[in-house]
């Protein structure tokens, strides 16, 4: 199958699903480099990103968890391309796992965030929104069984 705009259209999930992987993983690309390279985080919106950004939080057994977004949203992105190409059956049961799986980090960071260091990182706040919107279309597609 080839992957143009018209099959695209037909398939507004995995458009949408590509569409959100690849913000969420430039988001979380920015959020990595940040961590590594020690630069200061601009925050616009909210206040709070340098505060969640070096909370001990912001670690997973020493791997930033941006990092660990950036695995997700990559895997999202490439599987969604793998399921237009080829079609493989379980594909879309284990995106909607794997984002189900996001989903539930998100509102844990999202819930540290606002009880225990009670500061809002706005790149976090978008990724959270990122992962929950793929888990919402994931389901959506599942329920629905579109093509």
């Amino acid at each position: 199958m080839k992957i143009s705009l018209e099959s695209l259209k037909t398939h507004w999930p995995q458009a949408l699903l590509l569409l959100f992987s690849f913000i969420g993983f430039l988001d979380a690309t920015y959020l990595t480099v940040v961590h590594y390279a020690n630069f200061r985080l601009p925050c616009a919106i909210f206040t709070g990103c340098e505060t969640v950004t070096n909370s001990v939080y912001s670690t997973m057994g020493g791997i930033p968890v941006a990092l660990l977004g950036v695995f997700f949203y990559l895997f999202v992105f490439l599987a969604t391309i793998g399921y237009l190409l080829h079609r493989h059956r379980y594909m879309p049961y284990i995106l909607v796992y794997v984002s189900f799986s996001a989903f539930l980090f998100s509102l844990y960071f999202i819930s540290l965030q606002i009880w225990v260091l009670k500061a809002i990182c706005f790149y976090c706040v978008m990724s959270a929104t990122l992962s929950t919107l793929i888990f919402l279309t994931t389901v959506y597609y599942r329920w629905h069984r579109l093509p």
